[in-house]
């Protein structure tokens, strides 16, 4: 696309006209086996003006009622629709003569919509944008309708005159919830959003940004990518002692304060001072540096030392260049810096010392934007397709029981501009090396914007404090076992000598992983049937925590409501599907105890691959160093 036919990023308008929307619920039964939620279709709850809850215990009826012309255009919430509720619309939808599109993301429904003839209602999911639960998210917006407790039989849930009220209360507290965030004063003037990112985009679009951001053609934008990378994560040392963790007050935020590239961009093939931008270079590096600087795309994300070409950041190759790298600039893609995102970032910063929903608010807003700009333009959405759109376009077949697809689409939408958001998880990044590099070798952990040190050490007091980019104590523990990204355990003992465990292991439900979250369970059990189950997750949780802790693999079995996306992928994975299209999933997970990215050696500590220490002695000899950038040293 030449650069003539882009369309910038351009302001929005404020709308103050009230959006209509809908709030429902749909209770299932639960297994007999764990009490746990199932497919099982028992009814659902609906309410249009947030005074009354009609409730059916047939799917069809609800889907003819009110997915009408009176409803055209509304919104339907669900509490975690994506997850759980929504998908028990698509069945009778279809049934009932209507075309359904769906843009799935991480395991869950991002957003649904529901079309007949010219008629569109959309269906989203209230947890996309407000974190937690119901209850917790209704006490914080101190709601007129709280969630009511669980105090009915959920075990044995049926049809019954508790279990209705039950329903009526949750739909009336959810319909209460999206109006009350929407009454802040924060986001009056902007149109509700399915996610927290397009939210945060709205309420920048609307009330910041001040004049267009120029887009970029197709291979500037290809360029851009090249240089996109994610968070750090790494093991350095994968035991350690008297640890503390120490986290960046709203790294991201913070990266938004910076000056950030605007402009269509300029091609260059010479490094350029008074610019920011994107670099393809050829680098060599140190030969000994614990910590390296670039990243690197291997089979995930690395940091190796060697010699490499890539792309990268501007202000990451300075970084390089001061901690010893050699760079050759092949050709670069520059840009004026501009610090646009200073006031949306800041105002999103100064609203967390307010506190409550509004602290909650400003990290959906502050977290949110960056992402948005590098949202990539290629998607598949899952939908129904004619016979002749199947022929002519040879669409993938999604689900055969319902006739779905996978529709390839691009989108043109102008927010979409990876080189801001590059930059701003570049300067994260360089932000995380600080502390990093002045750990040293008592670096164990790092975790995008977290930093774990052992030894007692703490961070430089210029880089520690309250402020935005700054660095905060999060908790002092024992010892650390980091066996790989995102799978570590830290350990205290309290005064009684009772062991207590933070553990991270993604991929994990938290009940088979967090002895306190499973002993929850335990006691909240209604029954002997419930009570055996969760008993017997506190084992496998507490099991887990040592597994961690001696360095060894774990691995689980468990149920789960399986999603659309399950059956597509493992269409013989349910034992039955229920009303709702979410059949029961047995779902298996083994995590191994080592890392790869990173070479472990036998004092407890790790080497970036190509490390000195590492390499042969006929790999160390004859290294030819190129130039470095002009002005920096080397």
């Amino acid at each position: 696309m030449s650069e003539e036919h882009i369309i910038p990023f351009k302001p929005m308008k404020p709308n103050y006209k009230p959006t209509r929307y809908v709030c429902f619920d749909i209770e299932t039964k639960r297994r007999p086996d764990t009490h746990e939620i199932s497919t099982d279709f028992l009814m659902v709850g609906i309410t249009e003006d947030g005074e009354k809850v009609d409730i059916y215990t047939d799917l069809n009826s609800f889907v003819r009622k009110h997915f009408t012309r009176r409803n055209d255009g509304a919104i339907f919430y669900a509490f975690n629709g994506g997850r759980f509720d929504n998908q028990f619309l698509i069945a009778p939808l279809i049934r009932n003569g209507y075309s359904v599109s769906i843009l799935p993301g991480g395991g869950k429904m991002v957003i649904m919509t529901a079309i007949k003839g010219k008629h569109k209602w959309r269906i989203w999911d209230v947890n996309q944008i407000l974190s937690g639960t119901l209850d917790a998210n209704c006490k914080s917006f101190e709601t007129r309708r709280q969630k009511t407790p669980e105090d009915i039989d959920v075990a044995n849930m049926r049809d019954t005159p508790e279990t209705r009220a039950y329903l009526t209360n949750d739909c009336l507290a959810l319909h209460d919830l999206v109006g009350a965030l929407y009454s802040m004063p924060q986001l009056r003037g902007v149109k509700h959003a399915p996610t927290a990112s397009s939210l945060a985009l709205r309420v920048f679009a609307t009330h910041f940004l001040k004049k267009p951001i120029p887009g970029l053609t197709t291979e500037k934008e290809v360029f851009v990518r090249g240089g996109l990378y994610g968070g750090r994560t790494e093991v350095f040392r994968y035991e350690g002692s008297d640890v503390t963790e120490q986290d960046v007050h709203a790294m991201y935020v913070w990266g938004m304060t910076n000056s950030l590239p605007f402009g269509k961009g300029t091609w260059v093939h010479e490094w350029r001072d008074d610019m920011v931008g994107f670099y393809e270079a050829d680098v060599v590096t140190p030969n000994n540096l614990r910590i390296p600087v670039l990243p690197v795309r291997r089979d995930k994300l690395r940091f190796e030392l060697g010699t490499f070409r890539g792309i990268w950041y501007s202000e990451e190759l300075k970084l390089a260049a001061r901690m010893g790298y050699q760079i050759n600039i092949i050709r670069g893609l520059v840009f004026h810096p501009v610090p646009f995102l200073k006031e949306y970032a800041e105002w999103c910063f100064a609203l967390r010392g307010e506190g409550g929903v509004i602290k909650a608010l400003a990290k959906i807003l502050g977290n949110g934007l960056y992402g948005k700009f590098t949202q990539e333009r290629e998607k598949r959405e899952v939908r129904t397709a004619t016979p002749e759109e199947v022929s002519e376009n040879g669409y993938e077949l999604a689900y055969a029981p319902l006739n779905l697809f996978f529709i390839p689409t691009i989108s043109h939408s102008p927010h979409i501009l990876p080189h801001i958001g590059a930059a701003i998880t570049s300067l994260a990044r360089i932000k995380l090396y600080s502390a990093l590099e002045a750990a040293g070798e008592h670096a164990c952990y790092s975790d995008t914007d977290s930093v774990f040190t052992c030894c007692g050490t703490l961070l430089p007091e210029a880089l520690r404090g309250d402020g935005l980019g700054q660095f905060g104590v999060e908790g002092h523990y024992e010892r650390i076992r980091a066996n790989l990204p995102k799978l570590y355990a830290l350990e205290n003992t309290d005064a009684e000598g009772n062991k207590h465990y933070k553990v991270r292991a993604k991929g994990f439900p938290t009940m088979l992983i967090d002895p306190k979250r499973a002993e929850k369970k335990v006691a909240e059990a209604k029954s002997e049937t419930a009570r055996h189950f969760a008993m017997k997750r506190l084992r496998e949780a507490e099991e887990n925590v040592q597994r961690i802790l001696r360095g060894e693999s774990i691995e689980a079995e468990w149920w789960d409501v399986g999603t659309l996306l399950n059956l597509m992928r493992h269409p013989d994975a349910n034992t039955r599907t229920g009303e709702g299209l979410t059949g029961e999933v047995r779902k298996k997970r083994r995590i191994v105890s080592r890392d790869d990215k990173r070479v472990w050696i036998e004092n407890g500590e790790t080497l970036p691959y190509g490390h000195l220490a590492l390499r042969t002695a006929s790999e160390r000899e004859g290294d030819s160093l190129p130039p470095a950038i002009p002005g920096e040293s080397a």
